[in-house]
């Protein structure tokens, strides 16, 4: 199972005191921020299974919310 940082750029102790929707909905804005700062890297540098793997977190959370 891969990190909170892997997926959305920040420690799971983030989420502790959030209730379960105000943490899915800070999850899907960290997780956007951290796709953007993961594209500006050079195209033959982009670890695109990392933002994949994340555009697919972004889909699970809204689910369910």
């Amino acid at each position: 199972m891969k990190s909170s940082e892997y997926y959305y750029g920040v420690k799971g102790h983030t989420f502790k005191d959030m209730s379960y929707i105000d943490a899915l909905g800070y999850k899907i804005s960290c997780a956007k921020e951290l796709i953007h700062k993961l594209q500006e890297e050079m195209l033959y540098n982009r670890d695109n299974k990392r933002i994949n793997d994340i555009v697919k977190a972004i889909k699970f959370n809204k689910e369910l919310i």
